[in-house]
């Protein structure tokens, strides 16, 4: 915890109290954390400061500023019965997207949001993805990696993925926020289906049952992962994919059925059902494509 009260003392030095008392800088570690300080590690409180400290500095917000943000975010979270242990995370992550916002330039169209409104707007949707569906999943692949345990190659117990097995991979690209993994020379995205995820759990010896239940694990499990690992983040930063991936995917897939389509007609309503399944799928591989395509040419 050293580490964390010394940050904070730099914090309290550039408002001119380099020497504030010991209570004062715990008591500025606990409004930070909103009385979460004691769950988190010595590591993860250093960071979570250092983190504050460092964005109060280069948006030019302060500390007070960022408080004031936090405190905005605690009304939120409240307000959608969520744990105020999430209100650092996302000032910090929300004031750094309104820095880039404003640095962009605000876009000359009927109906565009100015800086205070692109704020608001993505500390809402930075909180929407604390309870969605592919959070939950996300936390479920994070907390499984801790937990599942294995036969190691001398035959004792091991906890956590074979590091040679995709969901290995996969699940320390979630717990390092990061939206993309290597397998085998493939770029892959965290962000897949159910159904894709449990997969390739199951491929790493989870139980059917078990990795679906842990994927739709939500309540204070799921809270405490997606807490721990900021999988919100990951979440809220792919948003516009996420929206728009069911939409163009069920366009690309309509033109893929149709080109299936002069393959034969399906014999009966099984061949038909899984043909729909695959051009659904293929379809939302081409989205993926172009969006990658598309993030190369930016």
């Amino acid at each position: 915890m050293a580490g964390a009260v010394s940050a904070m003392r730099d914090i309290f030095g550039d408002m001119g109290r380099p020497n504030a008392p010991m209570l004062e800088l715990i008591n500025g570690l606990q409004a930070m954390t909103q009385g979460g300080m004691s769950h988190m590690t010595p590591q993860k409180l250093e960071q979570t400061v250092r983190n504050t400290y460092n964005m109060a500095k280069i948006t030019g917000l302060g500390f007070e500023g960022m408080q004031a943000l936090s405190n905005n975010a605690v009304q939120l979270l409240t307000s959608q019965g969520m744990s105020p242990a999430f209100a650092n995370q996302l000032a910090t992550s929300t004031a750094g997207y309104g820095f880039a916002f404003a640095r962009a330039g605000q876009p000359l169209a009927f109906g565009a949001m100015n800086t205070e409104q692109a704020v608001a707007n993505d500390m809402n949707m930075r909180a929407g993805a604390i309870n969605s569906p592919m959070a939950v999943r996300l936390a479920g692949v994070a907390r499984l990696s801790n937990e599942f345990a294995r036969r190691g190659a001398d035959g004792a117990t091991v906890n956590g993925f074979d590091p040679n097995s995709e969901a290995y991979a996969l699940a320390e690209a979630v717990k390092n926020g990061r939206d993309t993994y290597m397998f085998q020379g493939q770029q892959k995205s965290v962000l897949q289906s159910e159904s894709s995820i449990k997969s390739i759990l199951m491929r790493a010896g989870v139980s059917g049952t078990d990795a679906s239940m842990e994927l739709r694990r939500s309540g204070a499990a799921a809270a405490r992962t997606i807490n721990q690992y900021e999988i919100q983040d990951i979440v809220r930063d792919n948003q516009d994919v996420l929206n728009a991936q069911p939409i163009f995917g069920g366009v690309f897939g309509r033109s893929v059925a149709a080109s299936l389509a002069g393959i034969g007609r399906p014999r009966n309503r099984a061949e038909g059902a899984a043909q729909g399944r695959l051009a659904t799928e293929l379809g939302k591989e081409l989205f993926a494509e172009t969006q990658r395509l598309f993030d190369e040419d930016r």
